[in-house]
């Protein structure tokens, strides 16, 4: 290829270049980032630290958070005939409390094809039980 027919890429920001972005919207990212500026919703921590991009969708999964807006009013219409538009812009989003941190569950797999899930430490509470009479396979009791 001659130097005449390659595009010079204009430089963009290092900071757009680790952010998480789906494979099928690649293009469509790269279009918005030679075309606008791309400012990130500034996200800070429970410490009020700024939270980078690419770190952002697991600080707010599950996290209660205190979110700052803008309300931008439109009024739309001809004279005698108006109607109110109102919309939220969020400025920004402040971490209260982290989400707890959660205990996997011994159920979830990856593939449910690969045979059922024996938990650790799992005893039948019902093996110790005499049968049940009416012969309903109901069984009832606690766990000793």
């Amino acid at each position: 290829m001659s130097p005449s027919n390659l595009v010079v890429q204009p430089e963009l920001d290092e900071d757009t270049e680790t952010w998480p972005v789906p494979k099928e919207l690649i293009k469509e990212y790269n279009e918005v980032r030679n075309n606008y500026r791309v400012l990130p919703l500034p996200v800070y921590d429970a410490q009020n630290h700024f939270v980078e991009p690419p770190q952002v969708n697991n600080a707010l999964k599950n996290a209660l958070v205190e979110i700052h807006f803008g309300i931008i009013h439109y009024k739309i219409g001809r004279s005698g005939e108006t109607h109110d538009s109102f919309t939220a812009a969020p400025k920004q989003l402040i971490v209260l409390k982290p989400a707890p941190i959660q205990i996997p569950s011994a159920y979830k797999r990856k593939n449910v094809r690969s045979g059922p899930v024996r938990p650790k430490g799992f005893e039948d509470f019902r093996k110790d039980m005499p049968p049940d009479p009416k012969g309903k396979g109901v069984a009832s009791g606690s766990r000793g």
